[in-house]
């Protein structure tokens, strides 16, 4: 069976009012399978909107083809794709009610007004705004009126949802909220959704697989727990969440392992890990993944340095304590290196107990939490 959409060698370039053309899309391959809920991630400028625009039909691919069921769609319209699309800005039509925004396409293709009032009050359901039919769409809160638009687009029963950053414009606890009800949403009716959001934690939130751009490329696909803790390259690294990436060159190998030293000079043997000895690399270590303690309590650096068979020790002292609600974000001075960001988690007191800054530390970090990259950061 074909995949449901596959995208094959994508390419769109634009011309800025200087004359400079630049690729929105870059060759770009991608499928997408039934009942999957795919992200696309990245910063602004990176293809994902023109990327969602050219499977909807409103924007042309300049080469490449989009396939959904295994048969080319670039010679349909927009309104022939069985694919449908939900605003950033809902685009709700103001002079009618929730029932007739919700059901207007149904009455552009001739749906008998009975199958059309069924469809429309099981699709408010689905998005718990049953009785809300006869109410105008101006009376309604964003994100009452968010749901309002996720039901106009499902009512069609299309084979392919496309949302174009529907929740950027919720507060933060509303936006949580319809971010659990969405996937609920796409399980329960099993379609397909591709997902556009410069959120990163909204992408590693309600995502299958996340697609990261960059230039109109994919830096990386894959799970969100695969794109977070493996990413593919220090573009990714950087991307998605805090990261501490450290530069590093590899000393040795042999059949246990590789031995890598970083900029100050501390080496690591990173076990089952065989690298090309004399080259460059990068250790990413994400801020949650590194063990702080206060150096009094361990004896200090010599400590630390007892464990290096276990994984990265350094020295350091803090440097700054940002309180966060549940976590602390802390700033840790390593001499030879760039301060290192550090996630510690927070209490009554916490900051009086060892996040005082100034206070020497020492840190570890086991050699599962340490990811190789190739090159320098």
């Amino acid at each position: 069976m074909p995949p449901l959409l596959e995208i094959r060698d994508a390419a769109r370039q634009f011309v800025t009012p200087d004359g400079v053309r630049v690729a929105a899309l870059d060759g770009l391959s991608l499928t997408v399978s039934d009942n999957e809920f795919v992200t696309l991630l990245g910063p602004s400028g990176c293809g994902k909107t023109t990327l969602l625009r050219t499977i909807s039909g409103f924007e042309d691919l300049d080469s490449g083809d989009i396939l959904i069921d295994g048969a080319s769609i670039l010679d349909r319209p927009a309104h022939a794709r069985p694919v449908n699309t939900v605003f950033q800005n809902y685009a709700l039509f103001p002079h009618m009610n929730v029932a007739r925004n919700v059901g207007y396409s149904l009455e552009v293709a001739g749906v008998p007004a009975r199958e059309r009032t069924r469809r429309v009050g099981e699709a408010l359901e689905l998005v718990s705004l049953s009785g809300f039919g006869e109410r105008s769409v101006r009376q309604l809160s964003g994100g009452q009126q968010q749901r309002v638009a996720l039901a106009r687009a499902i009512v069609a029963r299309p084979k392919l949802l496309l949302l174009d950053e529907p929740l950027s414009a919720l507060d933060r606890n509303l936006r949580q909220k319809m971010q659990e009800e969405l996937k609920l949403l796409q399980h329960e009716l099993g379609i397909s959704f591709i997902f556009v959001t410069h959120d990163q934690e909204e992408a590693l939130t309600m995502s299958d697989r996340i697609v990261v751009l960059d230039g109109g490329r994919i830096q990386q696909c894959g799970g969100p727990e695969d794109v977070y803790y493996r990413p593919a390259n220090a573009f990714v690294a950087r991307f998605i969440g805090e990261s501490n990436l450290l530069a590093a060159t590899v000393v040795s190998a042999d059949a246990g392992g590789s031995l890598v030293e970083i900029a100050d000079g501390t080496r690591v043997h990173l076990a089952g890990r065989s690298l090309t000895p004399g080259a460059r690399a990068t250790l990413l270590v994400r801020p949650e993944a590194i063990d702080l303690s206060a150096a009094s309590e361990t004896g200090g650096a010599s400590a630390g340095a007892a464990r290096r068979d276990d994984g990265l020790a350094l020295s350091g002292r803090l440097a700054q304590a940002f309180f966060g609600g549940t976590d602390y974000r802390l700033a840790v001075e390593v001499a030879g290196l760039d301060p290192l960001k550090v996630t510690a988690r927070g209490g009554i007191g916490a900051a009086s107990a060892g996040f005082a800054p100034g206070r020497a530390v020492s840190l570890f970090v086991p050699q599962a939490a340490i990811h190789v990259l190739e090159g320098r950061p």
